[in-house]
């Protein structure tokens, strides 16, 4: 129940329903608060007061100027017709359509993920079949989003190989850099299908983007089909190599101590080398 005070001179009443909805009377001003819940019969005409409530149909429970009736969210001020539409799994607007807008909701650089709000994403893997030169010492492969070094340092043996690649004293940019295992290794082969990825070669690691769960790396994983191709260069250009130079895997040698898988691009081969001086090419995921 509202009290307005008012001057003037008019007396009624207004009935809805069987009820009253504004009642107006003019009373004395020493019985207005008195009476200003119940049916006045004063007259006074210096002052008087005007009753009312909100109709059913009008009731608007949040308070944001959108009845109940018609709120898609009666008991959320922030939601109701008219509203801004935000990124936060809602329809803030009431139009059926959460998130409308989608990630045009969100700043430069975030996406719209619901009720998770704007998220910061990275950049994603690049198009196409050939590697693309990242122009600060990387190449990232679109077939795997795999970033790797573009040019080799100079070769090192096995225990130095996987050091380098994980202190990356080069300074190459993000994180997570190591040595790939044989099946990451095996990405880089062009052109050789019997030792490319998903080639007949049964010498595989682990690697989820490669679509290896689970590894084969005795001698026994081997066949004719690992020795390669005729001599050529099975690696994608975008990459500095020595194509005579063997490289470096992660993955021992059927658990041997004392070799480990390794690739020559310069036929596509797998085989494996006793822990001397061998080429290195680090890897980390991408983009």
């Amino acid at each position: 129940m509202a009290l307005l005070l008012w001057n003037g001179g008019e007396n009624g009443r207004v009935f809805r329903g069987g009820s009253w909805v504004v009642s107006k009377n003019f009373v004395g001003q020493g019985e207005a608060a008195g009476r200003a819940g119940g049916d006045p019969a004063g007259r006074n005409d210096e002052i008087g007061f005007r009753c009312c409530r909100t109709l059913d149909a009008d009731a608007d429970t949040d308070h944001d100027f959108d009845a109940d009736a018609t709120d898609c969210a009666p008991a959320d001020a922030t939601v109701h017709h008219g509203a801004t539409e935000t990124c936060n799994g809602n329809d803030d607007d009431c139009n059926g359509t959460a998130d409308e807008g989608g990630d045009a909701l969100c700043l430069p650089g975030e996406a719209c993920q619901g009720a998770a709000g704007c998220v910061a994403v990275g950049p994603t893997c690049p198009s196409g079949t050939e590697m693309v030169d990242n122009g600060d010492g990387t190449v990232t492969d679109p077939a795997t989003c795999f970033v790797w070094q573009k040019t080799p340092p100079e070769d090192r043996a096995y225990s130095d190989a996987v050091a380098y690649c994980q202190n990356n004293p080069d300074g190459l940019p993000g994180a997570g850099w190591h040595l790939p295992n044989i099946s990451e290794l095996r990405s880089l082969i062009r052109g050789c299908p019997a030792t490319a990825t998903g080639g007949i070669c049964g010498v595989v690691d682990i690697c989820p983007n490669c679509g290896v769960s689970s590894p084969c790396l005795s001698p026994s994983c081997s066949s004719t089909s690992c020795t390669g191709c005729p001599t050529g260069y099975y690696i994608d250009g975008h990459l500095d190599c020595n194509y005579s130079d063997w490289f470096w895997s992660s993955s021992p040698m059927g658990g041997s101590a004392y070799y480990s898988w390794i690739i020559r691009f310069d036929n596509g081969g797998l085989s494996y080398g006793g822990l001397i001086g061998g080429g290195i090419r680090c890897l980390r995921s991408g983009p």
